[in-house]
């Protein structure tokens, strides 16, 4: 149901309709100084479409840098009409293979977040793309899979979909660890070998912080900050700024909650670590000058977004519909 609607909107967002809609909804767009909408990616798999992407941003909006969002949040100088941040989580080498081309090529400024404990460790793997990974080489099995949600049939391709999914969801909220222990033990019941290392090196990160990419704390281990005490997310702050310190030689007050998971005593342990901007994954538009600068808004885009997508995203993400989307107090 859900994929049939998204295909039933694709659809009609490039018809010919759909488009002189969008091109409506954009004229009128507010040109508000000191308004920043952040765009979240993790992988590009259609380079050329990302390409497309970024060339509507850097033909109709300000693309700035985080030092700039900085300058305007402690008010040295306003952030110009339509400012757009773009931001990348969790390092993954396709970063640097995919987007950073492009994003030098057109001269655009970008922050990459980084989980410090994951550059030059190949036994490091996001339990997320290892549970992918796990599935994709797995075939239709006519024995059922003992998994910690009980057995799970993978006897056709829709079984072994929906016990993908189901495991998905159950690891999300679940200890990192317990996490990566049980899918990784997952993996070897199916045989799967181990994924090509996902993270860029320390060394692949020098160069791209020497080329101007802008490289943030992401935390250590990528835990879900919810189920934490402040004791132990003020561990992981840390000892990612440590980290990047002792790597790139530099580790800016800037910080990326975990797949946009804080609760109260994140948000204070992020304050006590000195962090001046904090990003969340709640879509909407920040007003820099009222806005909480630790719950900053962000709109994620998809692997294979197209620009006309990407184009709906930021009217979407407009301003003017933030007071129907307030960021709760606790997640």
């Amino acid at each position: 149901m859900v994929s049939r609607a998204r295909s039933a909107l694709r659809l009609a967002l490039h018809s010919p309709a759909g488009r002189s809609l969008l091109a409506l909804l954009e004229r009128l767009e507010p040109h508000r100084p000191n308004r920043l909408l952040v765009l979240t990616y993790h992988r590009v798999k259609d380079a050329p479409g990302f390409e497309a992407q970024m060339q509507h941003l850097a033909n109709r909006y300000a693309v700035v840098s985080a030092d700039a969002v900085r300058a305007a949040r402690r008010r040295e100088r306003p952030l110009p009409p339509r400012a757009v941040m773009i931001t990348f989580d969790d390092a993954y080498r396709n970063f640097g293979e995919v987007a950073w081309p492009i994003l030098r090529r057109l001269d655009l400024p970008v922050m990459l977040f980084v989980p410090t404990a994951y550059p030059d460790r190949p036994d490091a793997v996001f339990w997320w793309d290892r549970l992918t990974h796990a599935f994709r080489c797995t075939a239709c099995r006519a024995s059922a899979l003992a998994t910690a949600l009980g057995p799970l049939s993978l006897e056709n391709d829709r079984a072994r979909r929906d016990a993908f999914l189901r495991l998905r969801e159950h690891y999300r909220g679940a200890d990192v660890d317990r996490a990566t222990r049980e899918v990784e033990e997952l993996a070897r019941t199916l045989g799967a070998p181990a994924p090509r290392p996902a993270v860029l090196s320390w060394g692949e990160l020098r160069s791209l912080a020497d080329a101007g990419v802008t490289l943030a704390s992401h935390t250590r281990t990528h835990p879900p900050l919810h189920q934490l005490d402040r004791a132990a997310v003020r561990a992981e702050i840390d000892g990612s700024q440590a980290d990047l310190t002792r790597e790139i030689g530099r580790a800016p007050p800037l910080f990326a909650y975990p797949g946009g998971r804080y609760c109260e005593d994140a948000v204070a342990a992020t304050r006590d670590a000195g962090m001046e901007l904090a990003f969340t994954t709640w879509r909407g538009t920040n007003d820099l000058e009222h806005d909480d600068p630790l719950l900053l808004r962000r709109n994620n885009v998809g692997e294979q977004a197209t620009a006309t997508v990407l184009r709906t995203r930021l009217v979407q993400a407009s301003a003017r519909l933030n007071r129907w989307r307030p960021i709760p107090s606790r997640r």
